[in-house]
């Protein structure tokens, strides 16, 4: 059934206060994505993964009431565990079922309005989700978080959010589509623009993938065990604050052309990637990289083997860390030319590291919490160089390290090095090449150095 029939039928037969019907062009969703309209689809190249998926038939739950927030137990708000403020495949909703086979779709409306499930009994367990304008699916809770099976399309000026994990499960190619900008001025609700969950974890099956495509943000963790992960064409994806991202079990992460990782705060704490047993790349098999993709990482502490930042609150007690950690795996381009497209590391742009001295950003920190001017000093007297740390076996092949401080290169095993190809260094690293390399034993993963 269209979604044209399904609006249709919710005012007939709820009597919602809905918005006028779209244009056919923005008729698409997560479950009809219309990857043939090349105006909504204007990169498409054909040969992504998610392409390549079949989805059978599921129930389709589309909230009736587009501007009324459905929040459990909340003041002046509809129940969404009650069928009668959702129609189900365009009829009359019986019982409310989240699961594998549900896909969700929150209409847009002219006012902002929420649907979330957090507090009840029902798990947010769904296969495709649309946000459409104005709407936001927010919920999850400590402990409980979401599980996606399926497609997410969030349009402009829609939302999405969770308290705890999104997990993406299941063994097809998706998409996770933003189509909200660092620009877009949406809503009020939590959930609005690119913040999409407070972690993200992706347990898909080993030969799964999910594709992200527009940008987005996640509050906190985020881990990949033995699936893909890819950063679309000019896409952007941030782990954040204490996120300590890792990749276990043979993970990959993708970036394609112009693509960005990279977190949005530093943690001097820990590095902004891990990489217990995975890949990281440029490029895909099928579609190799024409144009470089970025991996952010933030400066560290390297001052000290154990340094105090200023003041004495031990929360600024920072250990000595790398950006970047590769205990088991790899890091390599799949280039048409190495020449001019390649994975890159370099210091991140997210001025959430330490803002501009007189920024509005920096203003607003400092008139909250004053002890930070002191805090942001110390920060920007530091050598403001990445590093890597390249455990034993590590293959290297065909990727660009920038901002690199001197001895930055840290490597465990010569006979691995003298193996690495294709390795280029950027102009902007603080050494020439023959003292960007340290040789360090081995670091465990956590461990200080």
């Amino acid at each position: 059934m269209t979604r044209l029939t399904v609006t249709a039928l919710a005012i007939t037969v709820l009597s919602a206060a809905l918005t006028p019907t779209a244009p056919a062009d923005e008729t698409s969703t997560a479950h009809d994505p219309q990857f043939e309209n090349k105006t909504l689809w204007p990169k498409l190249t054909g040969k992504e993964y998610f392409l390549e998926t079949d989805w059978p038939k599921g129930r389709l739950m589309v909230w009736a009431h587009p501007g009324r927030d459905g929040r459990y137990g909340g003041r002046d708000s509809l129940d969404p565990t009650d069928p009668d403020n959702w129609l189900e495949d365009g009829k009359p909703c019986r019982e409310v079922v989240l699961d594998e086979n549900t896909d969700l779709l929150l209409p847009a409306a002219e006012t902002h309005y929420s649907v979330g499930f957090r507090g009840s009994s029902i798990r947010e367990t769904v296969r495709h989700v649309t946000v459409e304008k104005n709407a936001a699916f927010v919920g999850g809770g400590d402990g409980v978080g979401r599980s996606i099976h399926g497609n997410v399309w969030i349009k402009e000026c829609g939302g999405i959010d969770s308290q705890g994990a999104t997990r993406f499960l299941g063994s097809k190619h998706v998409f996770f589509r933003n189509d909200n900008t660092l620009q877009t001025a949406c809503g009020t609700g939590r959930g609005d623009g690119i913040m999409s969950s407070q972690y993200f974890t992706f347990n898909k099956e080993e030969n799964a993938s999910v594709e992200f495509l527009g940008h987005v943000t996640v509050l906190d963790e985020f881990r990949i065990y033995g699936c893909t992960v890819i950063v679309g064409i000019d896409s952007t994806l941030q782990p954040g604050r204490n996120a300590s991202p890792s990749i276990e079990q043979g993970g990959v992460l993708a970036l394609l052309d112009g693509a960005r990782f990279e977190s949005w705060n530093n943690d001097f704490t820990s590095p902004e990637m891990t990489v217990t047993d995975g890949t990281i790349q440029g490029g895909l098999p099928e579609r190799p990289l024409t144009r470089s993709c970025t991996f952010g990482l933030a400066f560290k502490n390297h001052t000290a083997a154990e340094y105090a930042g200023p003041g004495d609150d031990p929360r600024q007690q920072f250990g000595r860390v790398p950006s970047l950690v590769v205990l088991a795996g790899g890091l390599r381009s799949i280039s048409q030319d190495l020449g001019r497209a390649r994975l890159v590391f370099t210091v991140m742009e997210d001025q959430a590291i330490c803002p501009e001295p007189g920024s509005e950003r920096y203003e607003k920190e400092i008139d909250r919490w004053p002890e930070k001017e002191q805090l942001f000093r110390w920060m920007r007297a530091l050598p403001q160089g990445t590093d890597c740390f390249l455990a034993q076996d590590v293959a290297v092949d065909g990727v660009e390290f920038d901002h690199l401080r001197a001895g930055g290169v840290l490597y465990q095993d010569p006979a691995t090095k003298a193996r690495w190809k294709n390795l280029f260094f950027g102009p902007r690293c603080q050494a020439d090449e023959t003292r960007l390399f340290t040789r360090l034993d081995g670091l465990e993963r956590g461990a200080r150095y």
